[in-house]
């Protein structure tokens, strides 16, 4: 329904059209049970704050798998804008949650005949005013998270140029070396910032920021050539068989996944033609939440859990020539 509504739509999300309906009819439906505890009597007001939580929960419904969509879906964010991100959906869950047990709540003080305490119509007038200020209390919270995402870090909005993929200073000015075997006996390659690799790739290694990382964005700038194999943005190595990470193999296949003692565990997973020019990935690791990204589109999302910190890079596995043009890691805050 929501992708139906969407292609009729000009807006990019239907997330932004969405959201503002749960948000005023909650804060109206409060409005209403201050006024019904301030006037008992006044009987028509719990029944219209009645009907306005049902609908605020049915549209906290479409906005938090709105809001789901659309954060699947965009790409090209920083760091901090990732946290940011992820903080804002998981208080939309929450929002969500709260939003659902406050009309239920409603609903079932309605509907069934209680006894005791329960049937006391001044407790019952009492609950429904304390549950609605707690869901005021977390959608305010969850509207400041969005509104740090558009006014802070400009997530959904939209300029006069489009947004592309550039190159950086750092790739274009950086450090041409010769040729170099790849791995050449050497499990882990220290990559020195700016640095451009030209391999010859001959089985598989890792190219690494010196230190260990945690959760964050790493984006790379590679010239295939004529390179088979695999190449895998890595969060968390600690060996070959120990990582987290977005996984582009030369046949088309992408892969979000995470190895451990456990094997290899597969978080999502697409296809698309590996490109024979120049181009960007980008994965991101941020409390849970994972994408992966070719030249600015998400391509990848999932979830999990994450490992502890480790070794951050390029994973090379194949045969052929490869040129690395840049290699950029992000810790989460910076």
């Amino acid at each position: 329904m929501l992708e139906f509504l969407q292609t009729n739509s000009a807006l990019p999300s239907l997330h932004p059209a969405i959201i503002h309906f749960p948000i005023a009819l909650v804060f109206v439906a409060l409005f209403f049970r201050v006024i019904h505890f301030l006037k008992p009597d006044l009987r028509r007001w719990s029944e219209g704050a009645d009907v306005l939580g049902y609908l605020a929960a049915l549209g906290a419904i479409a906005a938090f798998l709105s809001g789901r969509q659309a954060a699947d879906s965009v790409g090209g964010l920083s760091a901090s804008a990732e946290v940011a991100l992820v903080r804002h959906a998981d208080m939309a869950e929450w929002a969500m949650v709260v939003l659902v047990l406050a009309a239920l709540i409603s609903m079932a003080l309605k509907r069934i005949p209680f006894s005791g305490w329960l049937a006391n119509p001044r407790f019952n007038i009492f609950l429904k005013l304390v549950v609605f200020s707690v869901a005021a209390v977390v959608v305010t919270v969850t509207a400041d998270y969005g509104g740090a995402l558009v006014y802070e870090f400009g997530v959904g909005a939209t300029t006069a140029v489009p947004t592309k993929i550039v190159e950086t200073n750092e790739s274009v000015a950086g450090e041409v070396g010769s040729q170099r075997k790849f791995p050449n006996g050497q499990q882990i390659w220290d990559y020195k910032s700016g640095e451009i690799l030209e391999l010859v790739v001959d089985g598989s290694g890792l190219i690494s920021l010196p230190g260990e990382w945690g959760d964050g964005v790493v984006e790379v700038m590679v010239d295939p050539g004529d390179f088979t194999g695999e190449i895998a943005l890595v969060h968390r190595y600690s060996s070959p068989s120990s990582w987290e990470g977005f996984r582009f193999s030369t046949d088309g296949t992408l892969d979000l996944l995470r190895l451990g003692p456990s094997g290899e565990e597969s978080r999502d997973n697409s296809a698309m033609l590996f490109p024979k020019e120049k181009f960007t990935m980008r994965s991101s690791a941020v409390s849970g939440h994972f994408k992966g990204l070719v030249d600015n589109e998400v391509l990848v999302h999932g979830h999990g859990d994450s490992g502890e910190r480790g070794r951050s890079g390029l994973l090379v596995s194949g045969k052929g020539k490869l040129t690395v043009l840049s290699i950029k890691v992000t810790e989460a805050g910076e």
